[in-house]
């Protein structure tokens, strides 16, 4: 009798839970039911809790980049992996809010799938806070919240790119502080050359990482300027590539030698900066003069008996013996040093004799 009542209460048990099965999915109760959402980022259609795994959703803050206008852009990804599929639209659509700004489309994204959305319509120092949902039915009774959260875009128009400015100077050693626009040479004398851009400058900064010269840019000189003077001339390689300052531009050529005396102005270097901005070509001056002529020595000899004070004369005892010193500390060359000396020791005669000192001489 109880094994009966048992089975009957059994039969009842199930038949009450398929009438309520009808009743939850075919009414308004239903419907209302599984409208409920959760205000979390875990959400599961009310009724499917035994059944319906959570879902998952992962996003990284919103992504703001500036155009050379300062126009911020934002841009917002993220990852979602709802289910159960079963129970979900095929088409997922996604909407993203912001506020201020209003709600936008941001297409079906099926289950299981990453996504992003771009929205240009921010202005720079507002804060705006977002939510991004996901329709998981299709009719907006059951929206998942993947991801919130809030922005402030800080743009800054970007400065105009402006050329560089080239600014060449020369100098015949290697210290760049004391090169000039111009300077003077000797005809004929191998002279040591360098060039030098300390004053070079780029407006948009030097090391800019848009417009800079350093980004990408390059400094060219004229190296053969000596046969090379077409304005624009050929720019000889190596260019220097990125350098990170002027001053890495600098080089020198080594010794030069300039053959015809005259002021010539040579073009000599350009910069181009990152953007392909292209600088004025600057020049240098050289002077080229002929060489001094040679002009003769002039001689000074003075004349002492004790070789301590010397005079232009002396005075001496006929057929005595006598000890003479000659000096030429008066003596001079105006083109630089004098190269030697010869000395007429011997003073009734005419031969030259190279001696300084002559000593015991008789007169």
């Amino acid at each position: 009798m109880y094994k009966k009542l048992y089975i009957a209460v059994l039969i009842l048990f199930f038949g009450l839970m398929a009438v309520f099965g009808v009743f939850l999915f075919s009414t308004d109760v239903g419907v209302n039911v599984l409208a409920i959402k959760k205000s979390s980022k875990w959400i599961e259609p009310a009724g499917f809790g035994l059944i319906a795994p959570a879902c998952a959703s992962s996003a990284p803050p919103p992504a703001i980049s500036c155009d050379a206008g300062g126009n911020p852009s934002i841009v917002i990804t993220w990852t979602d992996n709802v289910g159960p599929p079963g129970f979900l639209s095929p088409c997922q659509n996604v909407n993203v809010t912001f506020t201020p700004g209003g709600t936008f489309s941001a297409g079906c994204f099926p289950t299981g799938t990453s996504g992003s959305y771009t929205w240009n319509g921010a202005s720079n120092n507002v804060t705006y806070s977002y939510t991004v949902d996901r329709d998981l039915l299709g009719d907006g009774s059951v929206m998942h919240n993947i991801t919130s959260g809030s922005f402030t875009p800080t743009c800054v128009p970007q400065a105009p790119n402006q050329a560089p400015v080239a600014d060449a100077k020369i100098g015949t050693n290697n210290n760049a502080t004391s090169h000039a626009d111009l300077i003077t040479v000797t005809q004929g004398i191998p002279t040591p050359i360098f060039l030098s851009a300390n004053d070079s400058y780029d407006p948009n900064d030097w090391g800019d990482a848009v417009n800079g010269v350093q980004a990408s840019g390059r400094c060219e000189w004229n190296r053969n300027f000596i046969s090379d003077t077409a304005n624009p001339p050929t720019f000889d390689p190596p260019s220097i590539e990125s350098p990170v300052s002027s001053q890495d531009c600098n080089i020198g050529l080594g010794p030069v030698v300039f053959d015809t005396p005259g002021t010539y102005t040579y073009p000599v270097l350009q910069i181009t900066d990152s953007k392909g901005l292209l600088s004025n070509i600057d020049t240098v001056t050289v002077q080229v003069d002929p060489p001094t002529p040679n002009q003769a020595p002039t001689a000074s000899a003075e004349i002492s008996t004790d070789g301590i004070s010397f005079s232009n004369s002396v005075s001496v005892t006929r057929g005595q013996p006598v000890n003479l010193f000659f000096r030429a500390t008066g003596s001079s060359d105006p083109d630089g040093s004098l190269a030697s000396c010869q000395w007429n020791s011997n003073l009734d005669q005419s031969t030259l004799d190279p001696w300084i000192n002559r000593v015991d001489t008789t007169l």
